[in-house]
């Protein structure tokens, strides 16, 4: 790889080479250190030959800095000039799949790959973007054993590949990408599973495929394969069918082929290794059909209610927690609502300045702020800076986060009027400015640094019930260990989910470190959206939680084939292992 494509700094000196991570097609990626973050990052440079091209690269960086999607590297800044366009994100510490690719990987391997980048690209597809070089070089597995798609671009993305670059290798690329008649959603589909097929049996995929499926990865007959094989073999089969419509339409419709049962002819479908928490739940089940038998083979059972003492709920050792299905009382989280107002204010980089608008297209600079409020709060502001710093609370300025407000003296711009921006809770803000349009400036940096003027922190109101109902629409989804995305998850990765994609809160993926986040309630203090804790389920202390519905039940995961499931919270098992709950 080429160091010298790049340049040695970037963006007058703020971001300064350190080397290449890897390139491809009219893309190169590499390692520079940001002094206003104090930290390397990863600058991607897309050269594109045409306006359209550049402006293409530009709306990607947008999309995806304004809607983060599990596994993909968060965006910092994005910028262009007339040559190129640049994409700074965070640097994902990890090993590219060609590095890994010396022996053939196992089923359960491949298997978490295609969750991880399918999980992605799922969240992805929707917002017109598709990756195009999905191979090798541009998967990484991180330390913590999740893999990252790295470069995804824009599906009308056409820049043109410079001489001398390296594409991705064509034994991964779809058979319309190899001839040129243009790059799908479902061609990132097949890019994928001839990735996958290739670590899977260290063998390139064969030219076609019929769906009766692949070669097994060790020479033997599709009958002689375990479940999961059979199961990834179905998958792979369906991935990499030469014709785009045999293929599945999406990713997350490939993610449901994971899923899908496949089991032997005649084999009983109940009986997997459920783990410790099944295993509890199927013996008591085994237990009570014994005993139900032997009650009616000696004819007890009409005078069953008359043998067994009455139930006194109040006999437990502790309460049920009172649950509101729908409150008007909750305080929003603060931490909720300036996620989604930052949000929404980065979603807006690159649009252009104009006196007097609000969006959606152009903006001055309140209007900026009034658009991006009330698109993700829902609350009208001023349209004049003035006016909003007159809204929500003040705050001190050692208390500046995410989505906080801040405002400057008429002195600090050209505008001759007083400004405002949107803090991102990292020394920085978004912020709409003559004559070049909203972008995101360091607080540290003259002339912000010296004209500050005040903050003010706007909180919406009452998001638990639209958390409370993501939280119930995963129903069925499966676990997998170390799991955050729908694809798989642990009961810790599925609290996690919920709460960064409708709060822009990032919990740990730990049930102990959830329980040390945010406050602790009493049971009568807890509402919809709130997080339950339950101790002694797998081990000891507290080790399993969920996510409180409404009506007396929590939606949580579970390591039996239901996965996701709604459990009540007066159900004697989980009533007798509570231990909590805690608003983030």
């Amino acid at each position: 790889m080429d160091a010298e494509r790049l340049p040695r700094t970037l963006k007058a000196g703020r971001y300064r080479r350190i080397g290449p991570l890897r390139q491809g097609g009219a893309a190169i990626v590499g390692e520079y250190h940001d002094d206003a973050r104090g930290e390397h990052v990863a600058v991607r440079i897309v050269t594109a030959t045409t306006p359209s091209g550049r402006r293409d690269a530009y709306r990607t960086a947008r999309l995806l800095a304004g809607h983060p999607a599990p596994l993909m590297p968060a965006i910092h800044d994005g910028w262009a000039d007339d040559r190129s366009t640049y994409l700074a994100m965070a640097l994902v510490e990890g090993t590219p799949l060609e590095a890994l690719a010396a022996t053939p990987w196992s089923t359960g391997d491949i298997i978490a790959l295609l969750r991880d980048v399918l999980g992605s690209l799922a969240q992805l597809h929707p917002l017109g973007i598709v990756h195009g070089a999905i191979g090798p070089r541009t998967i990484l597995r991180a330390a913590d054993g999740h893999y990252w798609p790295t470069d995804p671009r824009l599906a009308d993305d056409t820049v043109a590949t410079p001489a001398g670059t390296t594409a991705e290798p064509t034994a991964r690329a779809s058979p319309e990408q190899r001839e040129e008649q243009g790059t799908t959603v479902r061609s990132d589909l097949y890019s994928l599973g001839a990735t996958a097929y290739r670590m899977w049996t260290g063998s390139a995929p064969p030219p076609t495929l019929a769906h009766r499926g692949l070669a097994a990865p060790v020479g033997a007959s599709h009958e002689a394969l375990g479940a999961a094989d059979r199961q990834l073999d179905a998958a792979l089969s369906r991935m990499l069918q030469p014709r785009p419509d045999d293929r599945p339409a999406s990713a997350r419709d490939a993610l449901q082929l994971l899923e899908a049962p496949a089991e032997r002819p005649g084999q009983f479908p109940g009986l997997r290794r459920w783990g410790t928490r099944g295993y509890r739940v199927g013996h008591r089940v085994w237990i009570i059909i014994g005993a139900v038998s032997i009650l009616i083979s000696a004819g007890l059972l009409p005078a069953l209610p008359r043998l067994l003492p009455s139930y006194d709920p109040r006999a437990w050792r502790r309460t049920v927690p009172t649950i509101e299905a729908s409150p008007t009382d909750r305080p929003s989280s603060v931490a909720a609502s300036g996620g989604r107002l930052s949000s929404a204010a980065v979603q807006q980089l690159g649009k252009p300045y104009r006196a007097g608008a609000s969006g959606p297209e152009m903006f001055d600079n309140p209007g900026l702020v009034a658009y991006a409020t009330h698109l993700s709060l829902g609350i009208t502001l001023p349209n004049t800076a003035a006016g909003q710093a007159q809204a929500g609370t003040p705050i001190d300025r050692g208390e500046i986060t995410t989505g906080t407000l801040i405002f400057f003296p008429p002195d600090a711009g050209s505008g001759g009027s007083a400004l405002v921006g949107v803090g991102l809770g990292d020394g920085r803000m978004v912020i709409a400015l003559a004559p070049g349009g909203v972008t995101i400036v360091p607080l540290g940096e003259s002339p912000w640094r010296d004209t500050y003027v005040g903050a003010r922190r706007i909180v919406a109101p009452h998001l638990g019930p639209e958390l409370a109902q993501a939280a119930a629409s995963y129903i069925g989804r499966p676990y997998a260990p170390g799991g955050a995305t729908p694809a798989g998850w642990d009961d810790a990765g599925f609290v996690l989910y919920i709460y960064r994609a409708v709060t822009g809160i990032v919990l740990p993926h730990a049930v102990n470190q959830q329980y040390a986040y945010g406050t602790a309630l009493a049971d009568n203090q807890v509402r919809a959206a709130d997080i339950v804790f339950f101790a002694d389920v797998v081990g000891a202390g507290v080790d399993h939680d969920g996510i409180a519905l409404g009506d007396g039940r929590f939606s949580h995961v579970l390591t039996t084939p239901g996965g996701t499931v709604v459990d009540s919270l007066t159900d004697p098992y989980w009533l007798q292992h509570y231990a909590g709950a805690r608003r983030p």
